[in-house]
């Protein structure tokens, strides 16, 4: 049995496809999904949005569960994360996001996942909050795999782990 952390937002969610689509309703603009990257967070998005703007719409889309729950899964990620459960591995879902509930994961799942003998119990969760590094709590866990997005986070974590004498 493997111990895995996922992280949620473009890993498990497509939350870039609720950002175009938020952008859309709010502000009547077509933004390509590629330009909602974490450096819009301090500039904004040059010919789009302010950083006001767009801080208007990271409210809107992390503190909305039902744009939450709405969230399209990242191609084949559902499919993987429902087979390594089935197999029994351990896996923890990480995030940043501030109002995160296990409650709002195991919604976005029952919506999502076709086979109705899905198990999400076993499922665990952690909020480590938007400013705060996820790497001491993967860290605590010491998983086998860790998938994510943010490779800085990633480069850190193997930094630790080689500086370990044995894991």
């Amino acid at each position: 049995i493997l111990r895995i952390v996922i992280d949620w937002d473009k890993v498990v969610t497509d939350v870039e496809e609720v950002y175009r689509r938020a952008a859309f309703s709010i502000f009547g603009l077509e933004i390509p999904k590629k330009l909602f990257r974490k450096e819009a967070r301090q500039y904004g998005i040059p010919d789009y949005l302010t950083k006001e703007q767009y801080e208007q719409l990271t409210a809107l889309v992390y503190d909305n569960s039902k744009l939450s729950i709405e969230m399209p899964p990242m191609e084949g990620a559902l499919d993987y994360l429902c087979l390594l459960l089935k197999e029994g591995h351990d896996i923890t879902v990480i995030t940043k996001r501030e109002k995160f509930a296990f409650d709002l994961i195991s919604e976005w799942f029952k919506q999502h996942c076709r086979d109705a003998t899905m198990n999400f119990s076993r499922l665990e969760y952690l909020n480590v909050g938007y400013k705060d590094s996820k790497v001491p709590e993967i860290l605590k866990i010491n998983p086998d795999i860790v998938l994510d997005d943010d490779l800085e986070g990633l480069r850190e974590v193997g930094e630790a782990y080689s500086q370990c004498p044995q894991r």
